[in-house]
């Protein structure tokens, strides 16, 4: 078996939740947003060596990859048709699409935890939670 990426994903830096009651973080929910909150995938996108200037308010790994070498290893984006056979976008993976979902959720932070722990366990990132979570606050 392959061996697989470390990701410890700073409480304190993640942004989570959207606009939920059980959001945590500030700006906006970015790979990285201007204000060095994270969301879930920022984190994976560092581990695999992505620098930070090319995740700086991005909203997706898939956003990524007009270019090639922008690809993140784990998170791939597949190419899909759009109306015809000359117009193609990047699409999501399974687990980038998941990930948002559960990310963005308006779940509690412990059951986002929970369910982000479980979808990643066969995939190639081995994921940890450290640290205390920073509060949403709305008015900011």
């Amino acid at each position: 078996m392959k061996q697989k990426i470390k990701v410890t994903i700073d409480r304190s830096k993640w942004r989570t939740g959207v606009f939920s009651e059980f959001a945590s973080g500030r700006g906006d929910t970015y790979l990285l947003n201007s204000e060095g909150f994270m969301c879930c995938l920022g984190f994976c996108s560092l581990a695999v060596g992505v620098p930070e200037s090319e995740i700086l308010n991005q909203p997706t790994p898939q956003s990524l990859c007009s270019r090639k070498e922008k690809i993140i290893r784990g998170l791939d984006p597949f190419v899909c048709p759009l109306r015809d056979d000359f117009q193609y976008t990047f699409c999501g993976t399974e687990l980038s699409i998941d990930a948002m979902k559960i990310n963005d959720s308006d779940l509690s932070r412990e059951v986002k935890e929970k369910r982000l722990l479980e979808l990643f366990k066969d995939s190639e990132f081995d994921i940890e939670f450290t640290g205390e979570y920073t509060p949403f606050d709305e008015s900011e």
